[in-house]
């Protein structure tokens, strides 16, 4: 692994930004994944814990909200609906509700961009915001607003064990996960479906974990729950 410490100068900027609105806020996931190993970052991730008055600070520092688990209006489509839905639905209907976009975000985009939020879970997605590229930085950034603490979020609720690590402002942390994946050049699935929606969650993951692998060459996949007995 690289020896890589320190973030770019930056990632702190918009990451204080960030914290000045919320102060446990965190950059997580493939942006310091990628940051350690010295590939190339697309954008930054930052994870914020949700509360009315973070959405109203994010708008008027420029930030478009893009969507949240009431906008899914997932109750058309199952009785019960779980109270959050996936980063990975989240983030694929960021991509198309960027603004000017004709699309929405209705149960069944949902559900093939990665399906619902993992059952039993007491975290999770509230809400995204997007920024697109500016003058003074070169990478778009997207805030997710969190249900809890947003450390907690990445170790307990991302996908993959490769991608629990975050920045806090001051230091960058790894889990015990993206330790074992990085030593053992693997990228391991971690979050057990919700057996329910289990079909479209498990192919959003995997689909997840072959764009980390199309960076991590060598690297192998590794799914450790039999999504045959899943469906």
């Amino acid at each position: 692994m690289s020896s890589i410490t320190r973030m770019p100068l930056q990632f702190k900027e918009i990451l204080q930004q960030a914290k000045n609105i919320s102060p446990t806020a965190i950059i997580a996931g493939g942006t310091v994944r990628d940051t350690i190993n010295g590939r190339s970052v697309k954008d930054i991730d930052i994870f914020m814990q949700y509360s009315h008055s973070a959405e109203r600070a994010l708008n008027e520092i420029g930030y478009t909200r893009m969507g949240s688990y009431k906008d899914a209006h997932i109750d058309t489509l199952i009785p019960t609906p779980p109270p959050f839905l996936s980063i990975t639905a989240f983030k694929s209907a960021t991509k198309q509700l960027r603004p000017g976009s004709s699309a929405k975000a209705t149960p069944s985009f949902l559900n093939a961009a990665g399906g619902y939020g993992v059952g039993g879970l007491d975290v999770g997605v509230r809400a995204v915001f997007h920024k697109p590229a500016e003058a003074f930085t070169d990478y778009p950034t997207d805030i997710i607003l969190v249900s809890g603490n947003p450390v907690e979020h990445v170790i307990s609720h991302f996908d993959l064990g490769i991608c629990k690590a975050w920045y806090d402002g001051h230091s960058i942390n790894t889990s015990s996960d993206f330790h074992a994946d990085m030593i053992n050049r693997k990228i391991t699935v971690c979050v057990r479906p919700q057996i329910t929606h289990s079909s479209p969650r498990i192919t959003g993951i995997l689909a997840h974990a072959e764009r980390v692998q199309s960076k991590y060459l060598g690297f192998t996949i590794v799914n450790p729950y039999d999504t045959a007995s899943l469906v």
